[in-house]
């Protein structure tokens, strides 16, 4: 889907930009981007550098609160955290043209992830987890609680609701809907704990490092969560499906867990996010905002995939 650039910002919006940054645009590159939906990111060039702007322009309340998460937990966040430096930002409402939220990250030294998931690409991507959990979220930080976000109420209520199209992913589903839902419910103490949990793990929001001993950077942190180490890899792994990417259990045989890990635990969150997904993807209302009804079936077919494989049945 295309995103606005910067010919589409209205000129009081591209002026309160050029007056953060000192100079006027030069030229502009659109980025890709996921981790908050309404939004756009931009590579601002002027005559004294480059910046990374996301802007966020909507109706949606929910579009405009993750917008501010985001900015929020990056200024919490320790010294040292895979992070962008936030530069400067604004919200601001702009009378006609609506309320505006835009703000500059300091992204050097980084690569975007290749278009294909070789094994040295998810490697890579792994390794900006491993960064990532290294770090508690702090504890007066406003960090999602991961117990709280996954659980065993989608299972419920597509059990109840049976909607249409839910045996278009397999006849698997229909009968399993309450046993899936029984153990989707431990999912809450499976993914509980201190450890710093992006969220949002994706081939657009992680950036490896440009050399072996340069540092790595996570951006969009509008999801960031407190909760078990594994809590961002399981859900890594089923976006590298999804994009064509290696398997979630080949990946696991490469690149492991650590030893203290509960395979029992990871399997309760694969159930719980399945459940998630699928009833997102059959209601799309009830996704987060600017999430794609084709990308949410994609995500979802592979979690029951991966459900299916780790169950045995």
């Amino acid at each position: 889907m295309p995103q606005p650039g910067w010919q589409d910002l209205p000129p009081p919006v591209r002026q309160r930009i050029s007056d953060e940054l000192g100079a006027r645009v030069l030229g502009w590159t659109t980025l890709p981007m996921n981790g908050v939906g309404g939004a756009a990111a931009m590579s601002l060039q002027t005559a004294t550098g480059t910046q990374v702007c996301t802007v966020v322009n909507t109706a949606d309340p929910r579009a405009q609160e993750l917008a501010r998460r985001a900015i929020d937990v990056v200024a919490v966040l320790p010294a040292g955290a895979p992070v962008p430096s936030l530069l400067w930002w604004f919200d601001e409402d702009l009378g006609q043209f609506g309320r505006w939220i835009v703000a500059s990250w300091g992204m050097r030294d980084i690569r975007p992830i290749g278009d294909e998931w070789t094994e040295e690409e998810v490697g890579a991507a792994l390794g900006v987890l491993r960064e990532i959990r290294e770090f508690e979220a702090p504890a007066d930080g406003p960090f999602l609680d991961s117990a709280e976000l996954f659980g065993a109420g989608p299972w419920r209520r597509l059990a109840e609701e049976r909607p249409e199209g839910l045996r278009n992913f397999t006849p698997w589903l229909e009968p399993r809907l309450e046993a899936l839902a029984e153990i989707a419910v431990h999912s809450a103490e499976a993914v509980s704990g201190d450890t710093l949990v992006h969220g949002s793990p994706t081939r657009h929001t992680l950036y490896p490092p440009l050399s072996p001993d340069g540092r790595p950077v996570a951006a969009a942190w509008a999801r960031a969560a407190r909760g078990a180490p594994f809590v961002d890899t399981v859900l890594l792994l089923a976006h590298i499906r999804a994009e064509g990417g290696p398997a979630p259990e080949v990946v696991l045989a490469r690149h492991p867990l650590s030893s203290d890990t509960d395979p029992d635990a990871v399997t309760c969150l694969v159930t719980a996010l399945t459940g998630q997904l699928v009833e997102q993807a059959l209601h799309p209302e009830r996704a987060e905002p600017g999430e794609r009804p084709s990308v949410l079936r994609a995500h979802a077919s592979v979690c029951v995939e991966w459900l299916r494989r780790r169950l045995g049945f």
